[in-house]
């Protein structure tokens, strides 16, 4: 039956629409590659293929033919023939033949070609059939005659639109020609045909057959007692029945306006979807990962939000449509903000979106219950709402947020129960109140490490539990795995530094070892995803650090430094025109350097060190100024192992007076006053014998500020006690 061909496409559509939102294009639809099981589910096959049509290849246009751009001539788009840019646009045309195909038993051109250059001429030069036109001799559908009638007009018109040999004329998206397909099911209006009076006005009627046959009887009955009133002379009576009547008339012609606009307001909803969907999703969220990714992103961005602010204004009290925008909005807020991989850092911008998206969300609850992705985003804009606060300083904000962030959560649980994207979201909810409890490396915190490490806790409960789901499941999602190991490898990452604060610095080297493990992984699998590459370089270079501090494993510590340093080159590789990878390239020099020290090598150590004082951009940088000094005290120590007492001298002078002047306007630095108590012992060692008191009281003074104001653990002091002269 014409429905069930129907409804059969619709599942070769979604199948294809996934696939765009993958940034994949099929190239290549043909019944050969539809594989329809007992079930009746509709799989789609090859999307490996690497050929192109060769005319002296092959012996029929059903045969993908070789060359550089692959295709098959039977189902080939006009742009494919033509050896021009491949776009989604291709697999839509394609679809339109399939489709064509699917109900009429036959193809809309080349029916007669034998070769394949004869298939792709015919693509080109022949314009399709009307579907309904075609005659019994055309058509192979044994009920040709029924199933015609039932293709005129919508049917004509949706696969005479998918056929256009222009793109631009064709669907702007498969989700939009399934729209029109469904719509056909449905009985309603499709937007491959003009919208007029008498076309809505008739799909109204089919639709509503008994409402509308009710309110014809009440006509008839108006209309006879409007006649008996006449004859009998009742004029005021006649009156108020032609009132009555005037009035009917008024009803239908306002409901077939209502009709009208509900069905101008579903096609908005569908674009609206394409739009999320082909722009949001299938560009932003992949572009952003991507070497280059950034400034595109930051283009997109701008776009869209002129678009959503439009869009925003047309919902009014739409829910189902609000609820869309809800989703755009948080989608919107958390690539200009919440990544904390690659980063926008549009941090006010991605606050005020968020708010836009809570609003949105509440609007359009009822409309979105059953759809997970809903309880997801809008956990999302929670998150993102926290993390502005927090970068404004705002720690009661960011932590209510987080904690709403977790509740919103649990709600969607209560609907969808063990729904993986939710459990992933109650674990960052999780992670993000760690974190706000206790953080290093410059992140405004609560200064709670135990809290801190019990939320951690709970978060890897969640991510655990969705690795075992990961590893029991054939063919799993590899994106999916490769999230969750992300998260274990922040995770890890985190507690790594809360143990080093805490001086327990056996568990902070098995957590940063964990860490570094799960980043591997990610990237031995997704080797092209920047997002998993820099994730690398971060915990990489944490655990370079952390050997460092600790120093009985230098050897461990070169390999992690040099590990960073290999990844960022690799990056800077593949993106020559990104600043933000030879940034991070001359930033990570400094823990590389300590390592490169640490093992006997000071002469290589000084050219990253320098880099780093030479650097520009570094003392406007969050953090720069003090990793300046830092470095300036490193270059000390690699001069004086080197026996150039002047150098030696000169930069320790320079990292002594950085330090003091970054401890008077951050006195609580605890790691600040142990550099400037090294530096001291560094400028005790230098200087003539007679002023060397001076600066072993300095140093002494250095380390009760750093007990005083940090509390540093035994080791930590262990390795700043005096050991000069």
């Amino acid at each position: 039956a014409l429905p069930a061909r129907l409804k059969l496409f619709l599942q070769l559509a979604d199948a294809v629409a996934h696939a765009h939102r993958n940034l994949l294009v099929h190239r290549d639809l043909k019944p050969g590659n539809v594989l329809v099981d007992s079930e009746g589910q509709v799989k789609l096959l090859d999307f490996g293929i690497a050929k192109a049509l060769d005319p002296l290849e092959g012996n029929d246009g059903h045969t993908t033919v070789g060359g550089a751009r692959p295709y098959t001539p039977n189902y080939a788009s006009p742009e494919q023939v033509r050896g021009e840019p491949v776009t989604t646009a291709t697999d839509i045309y394609s679809l339109g033949v399939l489709l064509y195909q699917m109900l009429t038993g036959t193809r809309p051109t080349g029916r007669h070609a034998t070769t394949p250059a004869e298939a792709a001429r015919s693509v080109l030069e022949d314009e399709p059939v009307r579907p309904s036109s075609l005659g019994a001799d055309q058509a192979l559908d044994p009920q040709w005659l029924q199933t015609r009638r039932k293709l005129e007009g919508d049917l004509d018109n949706i696969l005479l639109k998918a056929l256009e040999k222009t793109t631009e004329r064709r669907y702007t998206s498969v989700d939009a020609l399934a729209a029109d397909v469904q719509h056909t099911l449905a009985g309603r209006p499709v937007s491959a045909r003009p919208a007029s009076a008498v076309y809505v006005l008739g799909k109204f009627v089919r639709r509503n057959r008994w409402p509308v046959l009710a309110g014809a009887l009440g006509s008839v009955g108006l209309a006879t007692g409007l006649a008996a009133a006449l004859l009998q002379g009742r004029e005021a009576a006649a009156l108020g029945v032609v009132g009555l009547a005037g009035g009917l008339g008024m009803a239908l012609l306002q409901g077939r306006q209502a009709a009208l606009s509900r069905d101008l307001a579903q096609s908005r909803l569908v674009e609206t979807r394409a739009i999320v969907s082909d722009v949001m999703v299938r560009h932003a969220d992949a572009i952003h990962l991507l070497p280059g990714g950034l400034a595109l992103k930051a283009q997109l961005l701008q776009t869209m939000i002129v678009h959503l602010d439009r869009l925003a204004r047309q919902a009014r009290d739409d829910a189902a449509f609000a609820g869309e925008l809800a989703m755009a909005y948080a989608r919107l807020a958390d690539l200009q903000g919440d990544n904390q991989v690659v980063t926008l850092h549009q941090v006010p911008a991605s606050d005020a979106n968020a708010a836009q998206a809570l609003v949105l969300f509440q609007r359009g609850e009822a409309s979105h219950a059953g759809n997970p992705q809903y309880a997801m985003w809008w956990a999302r804009a929670w998150r993102t709402r926290a993390q502005a606060a927090r970068a404004r300083g705002d720690l009661p904000a960011a932590m209510g947020f987080f904690q709403a962030m977790a509740a919103s959560v649990q709600r969607g649980l209560q609907r969808h129960p063990q729904h993986p994207h939710l459990l992933a979201e109650l674990g960052s909810a999780h992670f993000g109140r760690g974190q706000l409890n206790f953080a290093v490396l410059g992140l405004a915190h609560l200064g709670q490490p135990d809290a801190a490490l019990a939320a951690f806790d709970e978060a890897e409960v969640l991510y655990r539990q969705l690795l075992a789901r990961h590893h029991g499941s054939a063919g799993g999602d590899l994106e999916d795995l490769a999230s969750t190991r992300h998260q274990l490898g922040t995770l890890e990452g985190a507690r790594m530094l809360v143990c080093m604060a805490q001086g327990h610095e056996a568990d902070a080297l098995r957590h940063g070892r964990q860490a570094v493990q799960w980043r591997r992984a990610n990237v031995a699998d997704l080797p092209d995803n920047t997002g998993m590459r820099i994730s690398l370089v971060s915990d990489a270079n944490n655990l370079a650090w952390a050997l460092c501090n600790v120093g009985d494993a230098p050897q461990q510590a070169l390999e992690m430094a040099a590990l960073a340093a290999h990844t960022v080159a690799a990056l800077v590789r593949d993106d020559p025109g990104n600043q933000a990878w030879p940034q991070r390239a001359v930033s990570n020099g400094l823990h590389h350097a300590r390592a490169l020290a640490a093992n006997g090598r000071p002469a290589e150590a000084l050219p990253l060190l320098q880099a780093l004082c030479d650097a520009a951009w570094l003392p406007t940088a969050a953090g720069g100024p003090r990793r300046i000094a830092w470095a300036r005290l490193e270059s000390a120590a690699c001069w004086h192992a080197l026996g150039n007492t002047a150098q030696a001298a000169e930069q320790a002078a320079l990292a002594q007076q950085a330090l003091a002047d970054l401890l008077a306007a951050q006195p609580a630095d605890a790691e600040g006053w142990l550099l400037l108590a090294r530096a001291q012992q560094l400028l005790h060692d230098l200087v003539p014998v007679t002023e060397r008191a001076h600066w072993r009281r300095a140093h002494e003074k250095s380390l009760a500020c750093a007990v005083h104001h940090g509390r540093p653990s035994a080791p930590q002091l262990r390795r700043a006690a005096w050991v000069g002269a």
